[in-house]
C-alpha cells in the first residue's frame, strides 16, 4: 500500500499480511530460480522484492523475478544463472504485447508469463481464452528472445560490478548409513502370509500377537441381583 501511497483506515492502520498478489508473485519469483542454486547447496538463502513504487498500470511480478536475478548475479552466492522474466500479451489485431499493462491484459485473450536463462525456458504460466498451439508457441519464442537480452545485459552488468562467486563443495551422495538404516527398518512384527483373500487378490496379513482360538467366546460376570 506504501508503493501506492495508500495509508490503511479503520482500526488497523499499518499493513498486515502479504495480499494474495503479493503471494503469488513470490512463488513465480522462486520457481525460475530455485532450480538454477547447485545440488547439495543447502545455506539459507533469502530473496526479499519490495516495491517502493507502482504506477498500477503494468504489473510488477516479471520486474521482480528481473530483480532476483540481477541480486543473485551480482552477489556471491552460486547461482547458473542469470535469467529474464516477461508478459507476453495479444491486441485485438492478433500482434504480441511484452509486458502489457491492466487495459491490455483485461482485452487480451493470451496472459502469458515466461522465465528461463539464455539458452532455454525454466518456468511458464499462462491463461488464455482458447488460443490455438501456434499462437501459444509464436508467443513463447517471443518472449524468449526478449529473454535473452535481459539475461545478456544482467550477465554483462554482473561481470562489471558483481562479486566473486564463493566455491561450493560438491556433496557426497554416498550415504553409508542408508543400508543400515533400512535393514533396521524393514522388519516389522507383521509378515504376509500365503494365502489370499477370496475374490480380492490382496495378501492376508497376519500379526505376530497371539489370538484367541476361533470359536472361543468370553464369559461375562453375573451381576448379583439386588435385595
Amino acid at each position: 500500500m506504501a508503493a501506492a501511497g495508500k495509508i490503511p483506515g479503520g482500526f488497523i492502520k499499518r499493513e498486515g499480511r502479504p495480499s494474495e498478489r503479493a503471494v503469488l508473485t513470490a512463488r513465480l519469483t522462486d520457481r525460475p530460480i530455485r532450480p538454477l542454486f547447485p545440488r547439495g547447496y543447502r545455506n539459507e538463502i533469502q530473496v526479499i522484492g519490495t516495491v517502493f513504487a507502482a504506477d498500477q498500470e503494468v504489473p510488477y511480478d516479471t520486474v521482480s523475478m528481473v530483480g532476483a536475478s540481477a541480486a543473485l548475479s551480482l552477489s556471491d552466492i552460486p547461482f547458473d544463472g542469470p535469467i529474464g522474466a516477461v508478459r507476453v500479451g495479444r491486441s485485438m489485431d492478433g500482434e504480441f504485447i511484452l509486458n502489457p499493462t491492466y487495459g491490455q491484459i483485461a482485452e487480451s485473450d493470451l496472459d502469458l508469463v515466461v522465465a528461463g536463462t539464455k539458452e532455454a525456458i525454466t518456468m511458464v504460466e499462462a491463461g488464455a481464452n482458447e488460443v490455438p498451439e501456434e499462437v501459444m508457441v509464436d508467443a513463447m519464442l517471443v518472449a524468449q528472445e526478449a529473454i535473452s537480452r535481459i539475461a545478456e545485459a544482467i550477465e554483462g552488468y554482473a561481470a562489471e560490478h558483481g562479486k566473486p562467486k564463493r566455491e561450493v563443495v560438491a556433496a557426497d551422495d554416498a550415504n553409508p548409513f542408508l543400508d543400515d538404516l533400512r535393514g533396521a527398518t524393514s522388519t516389522g512384527s507383521r509378515t504376509p502370509s500365503s494365502t489370499r483373500t477370496a475374490g480380492a487378490g490382496a495378501r492376508r496379513w497376519t500379526s505376530s500377537r497371539p489370538s484367541s482360538p476361533r470359536g472361543a467366546t468370553r464369559k461375562r460376570p453375573r451381576r448379583s441381583a439386588r435385595p
